[in-house]
């Protein structure tokens, strides 16, 4: 039979839940500067997140509204004046979105389009070089990636590098995804053609229409 404990006798004893209670708060009471430092540790490192997220918001918005104008200018003076009087208006905005807002995608995208403008302005020395950099900071995207290297080689074509033009192109065909790799292959037969490896431009043309038999580029060989 259990034993049965008085009320008196229960009244007596600690409670546990108070003692505990009253433990913790003397920790509290004893390292109190600790914790307080603590907090106000994880209330910086919030705001400072916070304020960080806030200026690169900001920042983006900007860069993109900014290549927003600088395009809109530029296709407005493309019909009334052609590409190179078009670039020779703008290069100023693109450069100055391009060093202020670098490590920002809008400001990765307006050097792409600087390249593109400038490849059809026939700068291709300039193009090839903006094309390269920006080729560094879009090589984890398939994307712009090939848009890019697409771009170099049509500029070390503009230049008659054709090797430099088959290097480029060639890196297309690499890739994981299908875009621009029938222009690639065709642009790898003119290459092959003007550094006069036959050979190499028939193969080219041959995958060209095996591969992407409906493809603009496959009717033009056919032709």
């Amino acid at each position: 039979m259990a034993k049965k404990i008085s009320r008196k006798k229960l009244l007596k004893e600690p409670d546990e839940f108070i003692t505990f209670t009253g433990k913790v708060i003397r920790q509290i009471i004893a390292y109190q500067k600790q914790i307080f430092i603590v907090i106000g540790i994880v209330v910086a490192m919030f705001l400072i997140l916070s304020l960080t997220r806030y200026i690169t918001n900001r920042a983006e918005n900007t860069a993109f509204a900014l290549l927003n104008q600088a395009n809109n200018q530029y296709q407005t003076l493309l019909q009334s004046s052609g590409p190179a009087l078009a670039l020779k208006e703008v290069q100023q905005d693109f450069e100055n979105i391009i060093d202020d807002y670098s490590r920002y995608q809008g400001g990765k995208i307006a050097r792409v389009y600087y390249a593109n403008y400038c490849y059809k302005a026939g700068e291709y020395s300039k193009a090839a070089e903006l094309y390269t950099k920006a080729l560094d900071q879009f090589k984890k995207d398939p994307v712009y990636r090939n848009l890019i290297l697409s771009g170099l080689g049509y500029s070390y074509k503009g230049i008659e590098d054709y090797e430099k033009s088959v290097q480029y192109f060639g890196m297309i065909l690499s890739s994981d995804i299908a875009l621009l790799k029938d222009e690639a292959i065709f642009n790898l037969g003119k290459s092959y053609e003007a550094l006069g490896k036959t050979n190499k431009r028939d193969e080219m043309f041959q995958t060209l229409v095996l591969e992407y038999p409906d493809s603009i580029y496959s009717m033009l060989v056919k032709q």
